[in-house]
């Protein structure tokens, strides 16, 4: 999940984050007569506008120096990895009416029918991203700020990467599965606890455990696609391009 707000939140919020890549359940209809599945950076649920902002945003990756080489190699390095990885990776812009303001982006990962690769959806909310306002304070004077110095499609791109990167982990790499599977078990647990409304002191140690647990896990999860993200932003800042 690509939160750009998340940064700044206390850690006891990051207990209500929810999975990175969720799970969402299709119904296995039968694999006879189905159309041959699609790999790759699929584009068709955009509409036009959404279209003309996903090939601006080609346009950045695309990029090439006068050597021929890319402009923005991280950048570069995710996109291709995602078109020719084999698997389905979705790619939606839809309206933020019905999520967090702050919610940037977020990767669904779908369970697909028997026989057929996984596949993945990357939402990217654009007038989130177009909206989040950015500043360097003294407090955060060593802190990495997400879309610091940039604009449009250029944010679009550095949330891309973010997204990319849990992708990619998401089909790759057991470990960080297996850190979304005990996310989302500890979120249950301690949202159980909240809807109990208990306030023994057991009850309270209890979801002060839970918060932590899910506070370091959260930071497990994310590291990667932050790092990743990180130097993407260096590449599109120091690009006379954008």
């Amino acid at each position: 999940m690509r939160n750009w707000f998340s940064y700044v939140l206390a850690a006891n919020l990051l207990a209500l984050i929810g999975a990175t890549c969720a799970a969402e359940s299709i119904p296995d209809t039968g694999l006879a007569g189905r159309p041959a599945q699609r790999t790759g950076l699929l584009t068709d649920r955009l509409n036009k506008k959404q279209l003309q902002v996903w090939r601006a945003m080609e346009q950045v990756v695309g990029a090439k120096d006068a050597a021929g080489q890319p402009l923005y190699p991280s950048l570069h390095e995710l996109y291709v990895w995602a078109q020719t990885s084999g698997f389905s990776i979705s790619i939606e812009m839809p309206q933020p009416d019905s999520i967090s303001p702050y919610e940037a982006a977020e990767c669904v990962l779908a369970q697909t029918p028997s026989g057929m690769m996984p596949g993945l959806t990357i939402r990217i909310y654009v007038g989130v991203i177009d909206k989040a306002r950015v500043e360097r304070t003294e407090s955060r004077a060593n802190d990495f700020i997400p879309f610091l110095g940039l604009s449009g499609v250029a944010r679009y791109c550095e949330t891309l990467a973010h997204e990319l990167t849990h992708a990619r982990q998401c089909f790759t790499d057991p470990a960080y599965v297996q850190m979304l599977k005990e996310q989302a078990s500890l979120n249950t647990q301690f949202l159980e606890m909240v809807h109990r409304k208990a306030k023994d002191d057991p009850t309270r140690q209890k979801k002060l455990e839970l918060q932590h647990r899910l506070s370091e896990l959260a930071k497990r999860i994310e590291a990667s696609a932050i790092d990743a993200e990180k130097q993407v932003w260096r590449e599109l800042t120091s690009s006379p391009m954008i």
